[in-house]
């Protein structure tokens, strides 16, 4: 203020100094100007003073006068921008005011360093909080989306601290503060009727903190605050054992000593476990009469929530041997019905209440014909043999079982032919089919099988292909001495008297050429196994996969008798036997084979776990049962359970809930036994599909086997003409080097998709 005050005593002399000098014509506007000066009214003061330049332009003191005013206005302006500044908190609105004011002079006066300087300064800082306010109202807009209301209203807060007047942040933010009010009044509500008033307490404080002045939100804290006490929640405790609804009492009384109860209220907490014991125990009773064994069972067990010594008493000790004996006899009679996995489940609840060595042993028993069931029994059958190939059969059938047996998982089980005994002399199955497994199975033949293979070896042969040749070539087999054509030209060139030189010599060496003959041939082999089979499933007398594969292998060598002095190698013909090439081949047939019938079998636990989901929507919980407890024991027997397990369990209990509301089996009359007497269903063994094989498996049955000698490629060479090869003459150091040996390629596997006929 104190320049602001020299510069305009600094302008007024001046123009004092000047008035006199100045000329008529400018006179009247530089006396107005003069008097605006001194009302502080400078912009009006230097527009007369450029009237009176206008009128008069040459007159130096109107210019000395103008730009006087000019400079004591820059100063004012850049003033009032520093004032402004330093006024409080800055926020974007005084930014732009102080702008404003700088702007001002630098239109008065462009070069001054000190309105240039803050000038770049203020723009420099208004631009970081339009970033900041561009990248809170994106967090801000995307809480909106999310409803996250409290994200939603600090992040426009913060925007209205600095930039009020930022797009539409005012009005945004009164819609977050309405709508986060209601969402966290609603959440409190849910708490409230969940009897969660801590929660709801906290969700209500959340909506006062958007609508500070509602008088109704605050009052529902008062209200929620005293929900919230030891009192309230020993009160409804007290109701609730009144009501036989212990489970909700225990909750009511955790949340009650949680909160910090006084000597008074512990004692009546205890007060309050015993009554609910000794509820719990009447309820068991009444169920255990009722012959509702789910809810008694469950009710006996809570008593020790409650008061671990309420188990103790007489009349607890009498309830649980009737209970007991209650739950075996309902495990009996599910057993009678084949219902294992029913039996095995009630079988366990008594084992847990009385522990007793006899039921432990029932319930092993029990678990033993549960993996009996779960497991699946494949019978390999003797596969029968072409009439070429009387062993091909039983090779193929060792191999299929080495194979099924070293890669089936442990819910699976292989029964070679010799372990079914005298029981399937009976029956040919390879050639009888269905007919004769309908027939044992009626008779009872067939218990304890699920699935059977057998199948016939088609073709297990090997093809030979012989192709032999001459080749002809031009070789040196010798030399003889002949007369030297050079020796007699220089003896004619001493006749004529020429000159000569050196005599050469007399003779010269020629070769001695004849056509060699030497043998050729290329041997081919194909070993080629057909084999169809078939899977049969027992339960449901159909079969599930019917297949034939067939698949070869070829492979070929060249052989060459050689020329030894014409430098024409021997090559020795290399083949695998048929021996070799045939176990090769069958390696590839049962690699395919093997998964095709494995593959129906995997993760049979989900295969069980799947069947109870279907059965859940068919109104026979026992059955859902049933699967749950074959998926439970699939685990158990593969020593691999999982969340399936798991589920499996609790879909258990929902089940037996839904039992304890139906006659309880032990009721059953005859009739009503007879007509369930028949076992559950088996979970159904998916139909054949075509599968791939599985490269895995196919590589490692291969690389078990020890690698045989590579052949060469296939070669197939017709029988050649007779043609001339110009060989030419070994050196000593080519006739004494070995012959090259070929190169070896692999021989290749090929498939062939089509179907043999028998």
């Amino acid at each position: 203020m104190r320049q602001s005050f020299i510069a305009r005593g600094a302008a007024v002399l001046v123009i004092a100094a000047v008035f006199g000098c100045a000329g008529q014509a400018g006179k009247d506007s530089f006396q107005r100007g003069l008097s605006l000066q001194s009302q502080h009214r400078y912009e009006d003061a230097i527009a007369m003073f450029e009237d009176a330049l206008a009128k008069e332009p040459g007159n130096s003191s109107y210019k000395d006068g103008y730009k006087a005013a000019r400079q004591a206005l820059v100063a004012i302006q850049i003033e009032s921008a520093k004032t402004t500044l330093e006024s409080g908190q800055g926020n974007f609105e005084k930014l732009n005011a102080a702008l404003t004011s700088v702007d001002k002079a630098l239109a008065l006066d462009p070069a001054n360093p000190v309105a240039k300087g803050m000038s770049t300064s203020i723009k420099a800082d208004m631009d970081v909080m339009v970033k900041k306010a561009e990248q809170l109202y994106s967090a801000a807009s995307k809480a909106v989306e999310a409803k996250t209301w409290s994200q939603a209203v600090e992040k426009l807060s913060e925007i209205s601290s600095f930039y009020p007047s930022y797009l539409d942040t005012a009005a945004k933010l009164a819609h977050a503060k309405e709508e986060g009010a209601a969402f966290y009044l609603k959440e409190a509500e849910c708490q409230q009727t969940a009897e969660d008033y801590a929660g709801a307490v906290k969700s209500l404080e959340q909506a006062q903190s958007l609508q500070p002045d509602n008088q109704r939100i605050a009052s529902l804290i008062e209200q929620t605050k005293f929900l919230n006490t030891p009192t309230s929640y020993i009160d409804k405790a007290q109701a609730y054992v009144k009501r036989g609804e212990c489970d909700l009492a225990l909750v009511s009384i955790k949340k009650a000593k949680a909160l910090n109860p006084n000597q008074e209220m512990l004692a009546t907490i205890d007060r309050l476990y015993k009554e609910a014991a000794g509820a719990l125990i009447t309820n068991a009773d009444q169920d255990l009469a009722r012959k509702n064994l789910f809810s008694a069972y469950n009710n006996y067990l809570a008593t020790t929530k409650f008061d671990p010594d309420a188990a103790t008493t007489p009349r607890a000790q009498d309830l649980k041997e009737r209970l007991v004996a209650a739950m075996l006899e309902r495990a009996e009679a599910y057993e009678e019905l084949n219902r294992l996995g029913n039996a095995l489940t009630w079988q366990d609840k008594a084992l847990k209440l009385s522990g007793r060595k006899e039921i432990l042993q029932k319930s092993q028993a029990l678990k033993d014909k549960l993996r009996q069931r779960v497991v699946k029994k494949i019978a390999l059958m003797d596969f029968s043999s072409p009439s070429a190939s009387q062993d091909a059969g039983r090779i193929v059938t060792d191999n299929l079982l080495s194979y099924l047996t070293r890669n089936s998982s442990g819910d699976i089980k292989i029964l070679a032919r010799d372990v079914l005994g005298t029981l399937l002399k009976e029956i040919e199955l390879g050639q009888a089919g269905l007919y004769d497994i309908e027939s044992a199975k009626k008779g009872g033949k067939l218990k304890g099988t699920d699935v059977f293979i057998f199948g016939s070896v088609l073709n297990y042969s090997v093809e030979k292909n012989i192709d032999e040749g001459q080749k002809m070539v031009n070789a040196v087999v010798g030399t003889k001495t002949v007369p030297n054509p050079a020796y007699q030209e220089w003896q004619n060139q001493s006749r004529s008297g020429a000159d000569r030189g050196p005599a050469p010599p007399q003779s010269v060496k020629e070769e001695i050429r004849e056509i060699v003959k030497y043998k050729v041939a290329t041997h081919k082999k194909t070993a080629n196994v057909s084999v169809s089979f078939r899977v049969i499933d027992v339960e449901e007398g159909e079969v599930i996969i019917t297949k034939t594969l067939k698949k070869k292998l070829e492979v070929s060598d060249t052989y060459s008798e050689g020329v030894e002095f014409a430098n024409i190698p021997f090559k020795e013909l290399k083949l695998p036997s048929d021996t070799e090439l045939l176990e090769q081949v069958v390696e590839s047939v049962i690699a395919e084979l093997g998964y095709a019938v494995l593959s129906r079998f995997q993760n049979l636990q989900v295969l069980y776990s799947n069947s109870a989901e279907t059965l859940k929507g068919k109104g026979d919980p026992e059955l859902v049962i049933e699967r749950y407890m074959d998926a439970i024991t699939a685990e158990e027997v593969k020593n691999s359970p999982s969340q399936i397990s798991e589920k499996a369990r609790n879909e258990i209990e929902v089940q037996l809930k839904a039992l304890s509301n139906e006659k309880p089996v032990d009721d059953l009359s005859s009739a009503e036994k007879a007509s369930r007497q028949k076992a559950a269903p088996q979970t159904k063994i998916p139909l054949a599909v075509k599968l791939p094989p599985d490269q895995a498996v196919l590589e490692r049955a291969a690389a078990e086997k020890p690698a045989l000698p590579a052949p060469a490629p296939a070669v197939v060479e017709k029988k050649e003409e007779m043609k001339l090869e110009m060989a030419p003459a070994p050196t000593p150091t080519e006739a004494a080097a070995p012959a090259p040996v070929p190169a070896v390629a692999p021989a290749a596997v090929a498939d062939s998709k089509e179907t043999l006929k028998k």
